[in-house]
């Protein structure tokens, strides 16, 4: 069983010898300070959603030495990431079919001789975005992608140090294909 207890600071911890659990049948639990609730955690169908309760304040996230290395911003309605932003990477050493089920990744063909050759699945959602990189430069071989865009199967050779990055667009009805943003090929 948990125990309470204020120490003389004025601090309120809360201790066990398991796991402390907070339940709240209405599925909201606020925190305030001095009587203003500025931040909440609540139930959403099962979602967990974390919100700012105060006019135009964001929810940062913080490193332990307190820089700021993202942050939920409420007046610009945004996302932003201040520090080191890191993607999962497929490598693809041989012929391979590359997935298409990720939000966002970087896709590396990488051999040290011969080629590369992968086929880039459609874009699931529109939105989704992958980059593409050819780093074969030990056999001076060729990483080649192939993927579908709007008017049909492009496929871009990638030599060493070149890459694509491709946009994920809805042409409708579900139907997702992929829209060429970048190219240092």
């Amino acid at each position: 069983m948990a125990s309470k207890f204020t120490d003389t600071g004025g601090n309120t911890h809360i201790s066990g010898s398991a796991d402390i659990y907070i339940d709240a049948d209405g599925g909201d639990i606020f925190f305030q300070d001095g009587g203003t609730s500025f931040f909440s955690i609540a139930n959403s169908s099962s979602d967990a959603v974390l919100s700012p309760l105060v006019s135009g304040k964001d929810i940062e996230f913080t490193t332990q030495a307190g820089d700021t290395a993202a942050r939920v911003d409420s007046s610009d309605e945004s996302f932003d990431i201040l520090r080191k932003f890191k993607l999962g990477v497929d490598s693809i050493t041989s012929d391979a079919t590359l997935t298409a089920t990720e939000v966002a990744n970087i896709v590396v063909c990488s051999t040290s001789a011969g080629t590369v050759t992968g086929t880039l699945a459609n874009p699931t959602f529109n939105g989704q975005f992958k980059i593409v990189m050819g780093v074969s430069s030990d056999g001076g071989g060729t990483s080649r992608v192939t993927y579908n865009n709007p008017a049909g199967s492009v496929t871009k050779s990638l030599t060493s140090n070149t890459g694509i990055i491709l946009f994920g667009v809805d042409l409708g009805g579900g139907t997702y294909r992929w829209m060429l943003l970048g190219d240092v090929s």
